[in-house]
């Protein structure tokens, strides 16, 4: 039986049977042992009060147990319950030299044994929280008729234009054409929209940057939700039910879990009032150049940017869009940048503009950006060439416009940024189970 199913029906005084991985143990005399017990299945540990036989000298932190007994109410402070074992068997002992111990640890030192991170109680929390997101992600699409589709991870076109990519190589060439591991389900998508209307995708995608900082991953996963007959209002309205209809589940089923982070994480006390706010009001709402202004009317009171040639054309730098969020105290979409800083496929305003937008949110800055597409064939060919986009492995992406496409809007949502900003975790190497990045791939 699971712990958390057991703690939480409270079946005080009937027998059964547990079992998980030892976190820590005191021995008392000959005949008393305290076991902290833990499965997985929840964030707290349970206490196994052990007044039989058992052979401490194989007992140690790590290995894996099974208990029979009774949940039973704890005489002492310090917990509820505890269950009071009348036979523990030591299924697997664990070496001596297991590096997750009783006290804790660095989150450097953790990413060196990134696949041993999920025994300590930070990373469970993180993934117990992580689980409840991936579940509400398709809950919210499902709820409003969106299909769920599976785009493919190799793929013979760049959606990003610029991006750094991964090029897949083999001795035969299996495919007789560039082939690269996809930065983005978008295009694949698009199609796939104009036939279901609504469609989302939920998968790993792939950036070849030359950057090991806390914010950049090789590998990360988007969510990517695409509907034709949309528009860039329809974009963003999807994107504000979308982000509260995640954090109002996280609340509601993962209180215990943030008030763990919110306590144990530096400088997050305010991780469960920051959510509840985001709830609370409508996200703002202002143009990108009415951003820069409101920079550069910072400027002028003495505000200083590390990068401080602000001026239009500019692309933000994740320190404006924190002060953006700081000064709105609260979520903000920017809309209609320049067009020469934004994807070809965007659709065109008369003012150098595209229909873009980006969602800023405290703490972490930009957390999804999103556009009304280009429906035109011949302006979409024209600009893609502007942009020097090689159009060799993209005429069936164009070529949808020839076909019934009336409109289409989407965004993508870094599902590991997601995590961030719901966690209050810094370092996105901390948030994804086994980290890929310049420079490293361990395990």
């Amino acid at each position: 039986m699971r712990i958390s199913h057991f703690l939480k029906n409270s079946e005080l005084n009937q027998k059964t049977r547990i079992e998980g991985w030892v976190k820590s143990f005191q021995v008392h005399g000959k005949d008393l042992v305290f076991i902290s017990l833990n499965d997985g299945s929840t964030c707290k540990d349970l206490q196994i009060v052990c007044k039989t036989g058992i052979d401490t000298s194989l007992l140690t932190v790590g290995s894996a147990i099974s208990a029979s007994g009774f949940l039973q109410k704890s005489p002492k402070g310090g917990q509820d319950l505890e269950f009071v074992a009348d036979g523990v068997e030591i299924l697997a002992s664990a070496d001596q030299k297991f590096p997750i111990q009783k006290k804790e640890h660095g989150f450097e030192f953790l990413r060196e044994v990134s696949h041993q991170r999920a025994r300590t109680r930070l990373f469970r929390i993180v993934n117990a929280i992580k689980n409840e997101v991936n579940y509400s992600i398709h809950e919210f699409f499902y709820s409003r008729g969106f299909t769920w589709i599976q785009a493919p991870i190799l793929t013979s076109n760049n959606c990003e234009g610029g991006s750094e990519v991964f090029e897949i190589k083999n001795s035969e060439n299996s495919f007789k054409k560039t082939t690269l591991l996809s930065v983005s389900g978008q295009f694949h998508a698009e199609a796939m929209a104009l036939g279901l209307k609504d469609v989302y995708t939920f998968g790993p995608t792939f950036r070849a940057e030359k950057s090991n900082t806390s914010q950049h991953l090789s590998e990360f996963w988007m969510i990517e939700p695409e509907c034709s007959f949309s528009n860039l209002d329809g974009n963003i309205n999807l994107m504000e039910d979308f982000l509260k209809f995640v954090v109002n589940r996280v609340l509601r089923n993962c209180h215990e879990e943030l008030e763990f982070l919110a306590d144990k994480l530096p400088n997050n006390e305010d991780l469960i009032p920051r959510l509840e706010n985001l709830l609370s009001e409508p996200f703002g709402r202002i143009s990108y150049r009415e951003a820069i202004d409101m920079l550069l009317q910072e400027q002028k009171k003495g505000v200083t940017f590390e990068n401080n040639d602000i001026k239009f054309g500019i692309d933000l730098a994740s320190e404006h869009e924190r002060y953006i969020t700081s000064k709105f105290k609260k979520a903000v979409f920017i809309t209609h940048y320049p067009r020469a800083i934004k994807a070809f496929y965007m659709k065109d305003c008369e003012d150098e503009t595209v229909l873009a937008v980006d969602l800023l949110v405290p703490e972490v800055g930009e957390l999804m950006g999103g556009s009304e597409r280009e429906s035109d064939f011949e302006k979409l060919r024209i600009k893609a060439e502007e942009f020097g986009i090689p159009l060799d492995h993209l005429n069936w992406y164009l070529e949808l416009r020839k076909y019934g496409y009336y409109s289409s809007a989407g965004f993508g949502c870094g599902y590991e940024r997601l995590i961030m900003y719901l966690t209050g975790m810094k370092n996105i190497k901390d948030i994804i189970n086994y980290p890929r990045s310049y420079g490293q791939l361990n395990f």
